[in-house]
């Protein structure tokens, strides 16, 4: 089957602006950021693939469809028909399981990122790191106020997923990717504090 990551990213778009229309906090990165950067990820290094599909073209693909599951409501099957079975099989190994609770689900995905090959982790990484870019991007101060203690609860979920992408952080140009988006993480857990202790002043100062 041919991908075509284009094709997908029109697929996805209703279905994802919805979604981020019922999100209290923009806290779901774009996909077809989420797909380049995998493409981009997945080109750059030369690695063991046994599918079918270009390795690249499959990450880029996973990441348009990074939120089919637990976002969108797709089965496998479904994202299969949609995708392919390549995509379908990264996308359901690195997604979290809704079924379950916090903090068993977060526990369960953050396991399962660290069995998961590759290529799967570059899709996962590219989504941190694209989540990460967009509130860096978009943030104002009133956000971090209005969304700071969700964020940074998300923010320091996603540092220990990076820390459990051992196939990335073996390799120097990965490790380097790595640990430049755990840069980005911790830059907004920080600025979430800043924007709160100047709260606190300007409160203080102000009785």
């Amino acid at each position: 089957m041919s991908l075509d990551p284009t094709a997908l990213e029109l697929y996805v778009f209703l279905a994802h602006r919805d979604l981020t229309m019922r999100d209290a906090a923009p806290c779901r990165a774009d996909p077809p950021t989420v797909g380049r950067l995998a493409e981009h990820y997945a080109g750059r290094r030369t690695f063991n693939y046994n599918g079918e599909t270009h390795p690249a073209i499959v990450a880029r693909a996973a990441g348009v469809m990074i939120y089919a599951i637990d976002g969108y409501g797709l089965t496998f099957e479904e994202v299969c028909g949609v995708a392919d079975h390549e995509v379908a099989t990264l996308v359901a190994g690195i997604t979290p399981d809704n079924r379950m609770t916090e903090p068993t689900r977060h526990l369960k995905l953050r396991e399962a990122i660290g069995l998961a090959p590759e290529v799967g982790q570059m899709v996962k990484l590219a989504e941190i790191t694209a989540f990460a870019q967009k509130v860096m991007a978009e943030f104002t101060p009133a956000d971090y106020l209005q969304y700071g203690q969700s964020v940074k609860h998300i923010v320091e979920r996603h540092v220990q997923l990076i820390q459990a992408m051992s196939r990335l952080t073996a390799h120097a140009s990965t490790a380097a990717v790595a640990d430049s988006a755990r840069e980005s993480l911790v830059k907004i857990a920080h600025e979430v504090e800043e924007v709160r202790k100047t709260r606190t002043r300007v409160g203080v100062a102000g009785m």
